[in-house]
This record gives C-alpha cells, sequence and structure tokens, in this order.
C-alpha cells in the first residue's frame, strides 16, 4: 500500500531525477555550444588567415547587408587582446558578360588598406583569371587603401595633380610614434594616439584608452560589448571614423575642432574629439624630433622612476598589454606650465617632463611645428547633402538610365579614389572584375561606418 510517506518520497525522486536530467541536458547544450563556437573560430581563423590574420572573429549583422547583396557576409576580426585589427568581406561580383569573382577580401581596420585578397572557387560561371595572375594583382593591390581603380582607364590624367594625401609638416621622420595622456579621466581611462608615417605621410592612426583598474576592457571593447557608452554612435566606430579622417586630411587641425571639444565636419562624430587632436599633435611633434614609441615608454618609465621611486614593473604599473598605466594626477607639478601667478597655461609632453626632470633649471622650449609652405592643403570635405549638377560625372535626370557616372569607376566618383594600379597584362576584364569587388567592399564599409570622404 502507497502511504504518504513513500508517496512523498517517490514525488521527490521523481523531481530529482528531472531536476538533474535538466541540469544534465542545459550543462551538455552549454558544453556542445562552446565546443562548437571553439570548431567555429578555429575555422575561421584558418579560412580567413589567407587575407587577415587575427585570434578571433564575429560576424556583423545589419540591416545594411540587405542593400549589397554582393556581399554575403562580414566579420569583423581582433587580436589576442580583443583589439579590433580588420574586417574579412565575402564578396562576390558579375561582369557585364556573365563571369563571376567570389573573393575574401581583408580591410585593415584603422587605415582602410587591403590586407589580403583570396578567391573562392564554387562560380556557376568563374572569371578566366588563373590563381598566379590573381596573385600577381592581389599583391599590387595589397597595402593600397580603397578604393581602387584601373590606372589602364584613367585618361588625360594631370601628373601635377596633388597627392591625395598632401604633407603638412616638412619634416616628419617615418617610424611609429605614440603619445599617452598622464592623467586618467573621471572614468578612469588613460587616452593614447598611436602614429605611423611612411615617406613623410601619416598612414594609420588609433585612438583608444586603458583604464586604471585592469579588469576593465580599453575603451574601444567596453563600447562594443556595451560595458562603455557614449551620445551616438559605438565610441569605438566614432574613434575609427575620426582616424581615418585624420588620414584623409593629415592635419589634426583640419578637423576643425570647436570650443566645446566637437567637430561638426566628421559624420558619426559626436564625442569630444579635445583629447585625440591633442595626442595627435603630441605624435607629430615626436615625429619631427625622431622620438619613436619605444623612447617615449622609455620615458614614461623613466619619469615613474624618478616620481615613484621605482619603475613601472617594480610598481606593478604594466597592465597584460604592455602599457604603462598610471595617473599622475595627484603630481601635476611635473607636467603644468605656469605664469608668474602661479596659473596654470598649459602643459608639457612626455618627452618635455623627462627634460624638466634631468635638467630642473633649464627652461624647455616650446615647441612650433614646421608646416610646409605652397598650396593650402585638402580640408576635409563637409558630408555630402545631395548631387549637384554634372560634379563628378553625375548627369541628373529622372530617368535613372541617364544618370550616367562618365568620371566615376563602380559608381564611385573618381574623387574618392584612393589608389590606382594597373590590369594584368592580357587580363584587364578580370583586373576590373576584382577592383569592383573591392570596392564593392568600400562602398558598404562607408556606409557602416559613415566614412568621411
Amino acid at each position: 500500500m502507497m502511504t504518504r510517506a513513500r508517496m512523498r518520497k517517490f514525488f521527490f525522486e521523481v523531481l530529482t531525477i528531472i531536476v538533474a536530467s535538466f541540469a544534465l541536458i542545459i550543462g551538455g547544450y552549454f558544453l556542445s555550444k562552446e565546443k562548437e563556437d571553439l570548431r567555429t573560430q578555429v575555422s575561421y581563423v584558418e579560412e580567413f588567415s589567407k587575407v587577415l590574420k587575427c585570434a578571433s572573429f564575429e560576424e556583423l549583422h545589419t540591416d545594411i547587408l540587405k542593400k549589397h547583396k554582393s556581399i554575403s557576409n562580414v566579420y569583423l576580426g581582433y587580436d589576442n587582446s580583443g583589439i579590433p585589427v580588420g574586417y574579412v568581406l565575402n564578396v562576390s561580383c558579375t561582369d557585364s558578360e556573365g563571369y563571376q569573382m567570389h573573393l575574401l577580401v581583408g580591410i585593415d581596420y584603422e587605415s582602410s588598406r587591403i590586407t589580403g585578397i583570396s578567391r573562392i572557387h564554387d562560380e556557376e560561371r568563374p572569371a578566366n583569371f588563373d590563381d598566379q595572375k590573381l596573385s600577381e594583382f592581389s599583391a599590387s593591390l595589397t597595402g593600397n587603401r580603397i578604393p581602387v581603380a584601373i590606372s589602364n582607364d584613367i585618361q588625360n590624367e594631370d601628373d601635377n595633380d596633388e597627392d591625395d594625401n598632401p604633407v603638412l609638416y616638412n619634416n616628419l621622420k617615418d617610424g611609429t610614434y605614440y603619445a599617452q595622456k598622464l592623467y586618467a579621466d573621471n572614468k578612469d581611462y588613460i587616452d593614447y594616439v598611436e602614429i605611423e608615417v611612411k615617406s613623410g605621410v601619416i598612414t594609420r592612426v588609433q585612438w583608444d584608452a586603458v583604464n586604471l583598474d585592469p579588469t576593465t576592457e580599453n575603451r574601444a571593447k567596453a563600447s562594443l560589448s556595451g560595458a562603455y557608452s557614449t551620445s551616438g554612435e559605438d565610441w569605438a566606430v566614432q574613434s575609427y571614423n575620426l582616424c581615418h579622417a585624420l588620414i584623409e586630411c593629415q592635419d589634426p587641425d583640419k578637423l576643425a575642432m570647436k570650443s566645446d571639444g566637437t567637430t561638426e565636419i566628421v559624420p558619426g562624430v559626436t564625442c569630444n574629439i579635445r583629447l585625440f587632436v591633442e595626442l595627435a599633435k603630441e605624435c607629430l611633434y615626436y615625429s619631427e624630433i625622431g622620438y619613436d614609441k619605444d623612447d617615449f615608454n622609455e620615458g614614461l618609465n623613466y619619469i615613474v622612476t624618478k616620481v615613484l621611486g621605482g619603475s613601472a614593473e617594480e610598481k606593478n604599473l604594466i597592465n597584460d598589454d604592455g602599457y604603462i598605466v598610471y595617473s599622475f594626477h595627484k603630481k601635476s607639478e611635473i607636467y603644468n606650465i605656469t605664469n608668474k601667478d602661479g596659473v596654470v597655461t598649459g602643459a608639457l609632453n612626455v618627452y618635455q617632463v623627462v627634460k624638466r626632470l634631468e635638467n630642473p633649471e633649464e627652461p624647455v622650449e616650446e615647441y612650433v611645428p614646421h608646416i610646409t609652405e605652397g598650396p593650402e592643403p585638402t580640408e576635409v570635405p563637409l558630408p555630402d547633402t545631395g548631387l549637384d549638377g554634372a560634379e563628378d560625372g553625375v548627369i541628373d535626370s529622372k530617368d535613372p538610365l541617364d544618370s550616367i557616372l562618365t568620371d566615376s569607376v563602380d559608381q564611385i566618383p573618381m574623387s574618392e579614389v584612393a589608389t590606382q594600379v594597373p590590369a594584368i597584362n592580357g587580363a584587364l576584364k578580370q583586373s576590373r572584375l576584382v577592383v569592383t569587388c573591392i570596392n564593392t567592399c568600400y562602398k558598404f564599409l562607408k556606409e557602416y561606418l559613415n566614412w568621411l570622404v
């Protein structure tokens, strides 16, 4: 006979079995999902390493892809520290004769330069472009900024045209230059800017911030994960757009920073850019005097040693990514510039602070950048408000077939083209098709990131 006690015992035994079963199922699900995610990442890294070397990849899901039917997938790649490295785009284009080219294209996160091109041989009607010729053409494209044009198609070129990236400082030395604030903001972030100079021209810019708390992500990664918020676009996107604008205009002053620290000429950027402008100018200062990133880190470590009585390593002030993380706001006398009344009128940079600490009695000279003389550098253009007349070959017409872009490539005005390369001998159509794939990636990224052109 089933007594009440036995029924209660039976009930609890059944409930225990059900709970254990659910726990086993849920645990198995998460374990299985973790293994599946790991397998996916291994597959991504293996497949995409031909065009972009990263530690991990994340597929982007955006409605903008619906407007770009030629692009099936877009991935954002990260390094081991979780810092964005670049994009991989899966793109397939067809020429006027119906021949297809299916490519993976890698684009650098900071400089919008091509990092690699790889073909996926699954086209129904493949373009006749053998792997050796494609490899040769890809090599000529890799390292160049997008969008691209075939130089064979350019007519009546003026050999005296100004360079797209005019050199504003007449003594920039090639190398990587770095500047970091000596104090943290109210959220404990320390801003830094890194600039790479090649042939006297700014070719790469990065703006980010590390946190005094070693468990807190850098600002760019935190903004993408939702841990750091700002008005408008994600801070990481705004930082990217601003860095891209500086590469375009080559002069921090051309970013038209207003008195409140904002700018109205870089689309999508609503954050305060004052620290970026200051640090970018500091990097250019270092480029002129040949004070590279390694010199800066040695100088910053020297300051730490003099102020705190031990090196950054001894004081455990170097984070996992190798940045020296310390705020000198309580030691501001080392970098503040004051007038005879004791009022702070400015601040020294790291190079100047080192000079002050080495020779306290010697005045630190003020830096004045050496600007080149000649034509006024190209201003960063305002966002387009519409197409006007036949500008850049656009003919205004109600009939779409009459709106012909006579001075364009892949419906991109020639004024936007950043790179011109010759086609492969005997493969002009195929070379053009590769360029069309690359420019399709450009048009997507331009819309996705609100790129300034």
